[in-house]
């Protein structure tokens, strides 16, 4: 396998795309998790004037920029469009599980779909916490496997709280990483 180098100075989500192709990359399914933990509060109040980073308002937050620059760049890459989503860090969820964004765990279709319900869910959360990525990491390796094997990429946005990262994947069982829906 040959590495491939892709620089970092673009002035176009295009030329992004263009330099994935270029690199190698012909498709990937994407998999979005999304924290929601009550360091968001600091990190919004301390950075952008606002309660948190999930502040909905009339200009996107944090979470729905990057959730629409990745989206428009990988959706070139995509080839069903239908992208699982799933919170983490809740009140309900702490560290412990996710949550689908559909009662019924379907997929958001394109990322537009993720924004919308997104916007939808942020005012019933309470944020909580600590902060693990195992049960989405878990969660994305079981979507991989009954996908066949397919390429995804897994899109994790977070603000950065993330303490202990190797005990929390490596060193303690993995928690049920079921979904839990909210209604």
């Amino acid at each position: 396998m040959v590495a491939h180098t892709i620089p970092d100075n673009y002035s176009s989500l295009e030329e992004v795309t263009e330099a994935l192709a270029r690199a190698g990359l012909e498709y990937s399914n994407l998999i979005i998790g999304i924290d929601f933990t009550k360091s968001n509060e600091w990190t919004g109040k301390m950075s952008f004037n606002h309660p948190n980073q999930h502040h909905i308002g009339d200009t996107q937050n944090p979470y729905e920029q990057a959730i629409s620059i990745i989206g428009r760049t990988l959706s070139a890459f995509d080839e069903d469009n239908l992208i699982p989503c799933f919170g983490f860090g809740d009140a309900l969820t702490q560290d412990q599980g996710i949550f689908s964004f559909y009662p019924d765990e379907r997929s958001c279709v394109g990322f537009e779909e993720v924004l919308v319900r997104y916007r939808q869910l942020v005012p019933h959360l309470q944020l909580a916490g600590p902060t693990s990525f195992a049960p989405i990491i878990e969660m994305a390796m079981t979507i991989v496997e009954q996908s066949g094997g397919q390429h995804h990429a897994l899109l994790i946005i977070a603000d950065g709280q993330v303490y202990f990262l190797s005990f929390i994947l490596f060193k303690r069982p993995l928690p049920d990483a079921g979904p839990r829906n909210l209604g």
